[in-house]
């Protein structure tokens, strides 16, 4: 595992194409209004790095995703190398491909806006972003360590058994108002994404 300098040379990397990028923060924010601490954009990182931008034109979007996909600034982030069997096609994920994961930064819905990052940059294998020697792993990156999760339920009502379906940590809640006899879709996120339960119980 390596700890190193990353979260500020990509940092630096972005502010050759957006300087206002964590260089101001409101004193407050609520997220869940929809507003965001870093006022001019957030680059925030551990295992992967989560780029927010303020500025959302095609032009700024453009210029940062220039700068991180240069290949010698991957190189110098040690993020140049896919790990394998991760859920992204490269490692420096932007566009449709992101906003499919995550959701669209570009939305009309304040809030999802607002959740939603610009960019990710996935390191190498091993790789975590942090100055700290204390850390020893973290969760939140495309790789099979994060997003291959074991999903143990239990119910009196169900069969034992085992799903082999690939599922989402989203199906929990709508299969858990299935299982109380409550209509999955009385929840925003199961309607506006089409969520289904977990399959295969019978609930």
């Amino acid at each position: 595992m390596y700890f190193g300098p990353q979260p500020a040379r990509s940092l630096g990397f972005i502010n050759a194409a957006d300087p206002n990028v964590d260089n101001a923060f409101a004193p407050f924010a609520n997220p869940n209004d929809g507003s965001s601490p870093a006022v001019s954009g957030h680059l925030q990182t551990d295992d992967v790095g989560l780029l927010w931008l303020q500025d959302q034109s095609k032009s700024n979007v453009a210029g940062v995703v220039a700068q991180l996909t240069d290949p010698k600034n991957r190189a110098a982030m040690f993020a140049d190398v896919l790990p394998p069997g991760t859920i992204f096609s490269s490692s420096i994920v932007h566009g449709e491909e992101l906003a499919a994961i995550y959701g669209d930064p570009t939305s009309d819905d304040p809030i999802a806006a607002a959740r939603a990052p610009n960019v990710i940059i996935q390191p190498d294998w091993g790789v975590i972003y942090s100055g700290s020697s204390k850390k020893i792993a973290e969760h939140g990156g495309g790789t099979c360590d994060d997003t291959n999760v074991a999903l143990l339920l239990s119910n009196p009502r169900l069969r034992p058994g085992t799903v082999e379906a690939r599922v989402s940590t989203t199906q929990v809640a709508p299969t858990i108002l299935e299982a109380l006899d409550l209509d999955p879709r009385a929840l925003d996120a199961v309607r506006k994404e089409g969520t289904k339960p977990l399959p295969g119980f019978g609930l």
